[in-house]
């Protein structure tokens, strides 16, 4: 048994974006939790008192973990595909940002099925890495250029750049989607019998939803600070 340390805030996007997704149903039944914590958020006054206080979620050797990332993964792709449509390369009219180091060449994605095949834990904290490290610098030259200030999780820093105008909510939502995934993901890697293959499948399809998240993400600041340095 695995136990997984949250906060209620996070439980919030989290339970809600559960309940949003084509899954909920038989999330629902793998996963009872779930409802409690949707009835104890969603009491009146509850969330806003219990928001820092963390809590632990079981993860035994059912099928709940596996379900809710699949749905997770589901909802995460139906984000990107509502973004906003990405700018053309040599548009003039952009900011340049720091060039992404992660790509999805074949290659790459070849090498991110075989490390998942051999070593499941690695092979998703080794994506979201990657994730991070590109993430890093787009918000380090965000800080710099703007009198934005970002503190906290991912969760944070999508919605400061959300409710600035600089990214949609789409986006915001996908990122924030990648890291509850990450999350659950290393939960179900590590379970003794997992379907190797199978995971590989699913850590691939993350990897390849990371990439395109930041193409998004850079994407829409490339085009909104370029408005925001003019002004």
């Amino acid at each position: 048994m695995i136990l997984l340390t949250i906060t209620w805030e996070q439980a919030g996007h989290f339970v809600s974006s559960i309940f949003n997704s084509k899954f909920v149903l038989s999330g629902i039944t793998s996963w009872p939790l779930a409802v409690i914590i949707l009835a104890i958020l969603f009491r009146s006054g509850i969330k806003k008192i219990l928001t820092e206080r963390p809590f632990r979620v079981e993860a035994g050797g059912g099928n709940g973990v596996k379900i809710i990332v699949d749905g997770l993964i589901e909802k995460t792709k139906e984000n990107l595909k509502e973004a906003p449509k990405k700018h053309k390369k040599d548009d003039k009219t952009i900011t340049n940002l720091p060039e992404l180091t992660i790509s999805k060449d074949k290659r790459t994605l070849k090498s991110v099925t075989l490390e998942a095949v051999a070593n499941p834990a690695k092979s998703i904290s080794d994506t979201w890495d990657l994730f991070t490290m590109d993430l890093g610098k787009i918000i380090s030259f965000v800080s710099a250029n703007t009198s934005l200030s970002f503190e906290g999780d991912t969760w944070h820093v999508m919605d400061v750049l959300h409710e600035n105008g600089n990214i949609s909510k789409s986006t915001a939502n996908a990122v924030k989607g990648l890291f509850d995934i990450f999350q659950l993901a290393e939960i179900k890697s590590m379970e003794e019998n997992i379907d190797k293959v199978e995971f590989a499948n699913r850590a691939k399809e993350y990897y390849i939803l990371c990439v395109d998240a930041l193409e998004q993400l850079h994407s829409e600041l490339s085009k909104t600070l370029a408005k925001d340095l003019q002004s």
